[in-house]
C-alpha cells in the first residue's frame, strides 16, 4: 500500500471539494440575492443551524470568518428583505443579536431542496453498486471529517 503524504491528501481533498462545488452550483430560481452558496445564504444557513440561536453580530462574523463591516451590509440587506431581524440586548445596547425569520428559514429549506432536486437526475448515471459505493464513501468522509474536528460548530 502506498503511503500518502499529508500534502497529497490535502490536495486530493481540495480537488474533491472543487468538483463537489461545481456539481452543486446551480442557478437558484428562489431568489436573485440569496442563492445557495452566496454569502447571504451562508449567513442564513448559519443562523438556522447554529446550536446557539442567539448569535451576536461579532459571533456571527467570527463563525463566518468575515469582517464585521461586510457582515453588517449583508445583514442590512437580509433585514430589508425580511429574512433576519436584529434584537438589541436590553442590558447592553451595543450587543446586537441576529435571528433568522420564518421567511429566512423557508428560503434556506427551499434552496437546499432545490439543490437536492438538481442533483438527483445526475445520480441516475450510476449503477446501484456505484450508488452504494458513493453512499459508503460519503458516510466514511463524514465520519473522518468529524474525527478531524471539521464539525459545523
Amino acid at each position: 500500500m502506498t503511503t500518502l503524504n499529508s500534502y497529497q491528501l490535502a490536495q486530493e481533498f481540495v480537488d474533491f471539494l472543487m468538483t463537489f462545488h461545481a456539481a452543486t452550483k446551480r442557478p437558484s430560481s428562489l431568489s436573485e440575492q440569496v442563492n445557495a452558496g452566496s454569502r447571504s445564504f451562508n449567513v442564513l444557513f448559519t443562523l438556522k443551524h447554529h446550536p446557539n440561536h442567539d448569535l451576536t453580530m461579532s459571533q456571527l462574523a467570527d463563525d463566518l470568518q468575515m469582517p464585521k463591516q461586510q457582515l453588517t451590509k449583508l445583514v442590512n440587506s437580509l433585514e430589508e428583505n425580511g429574512m433576519v431581524c436584529r434584537i438589541h440586548n436590553p442590558t447592553n445596547r451595543r450587543l446586537v443579536s441576529v435571528h433568522i425569520t420564518p421567511s429566512g428559514t423557508q428560503l434556506v429549506d427551499d434552496s437546499l431542496k432545490e439543490v437536492v432536486q438538481t442533483i438527483i437526475p445526475e445520480l441516475e448515471i450510476f449503477s446501484e453498486e456505484e450508488k452504494t459505493e458513493l453512499h459508503n464513501s460519503i458516510t466514511t468522509l463524514n465520519r473522518l471529517m468529524e474525527k478531524a474536528n471539521y464539525k459545523r460548530w
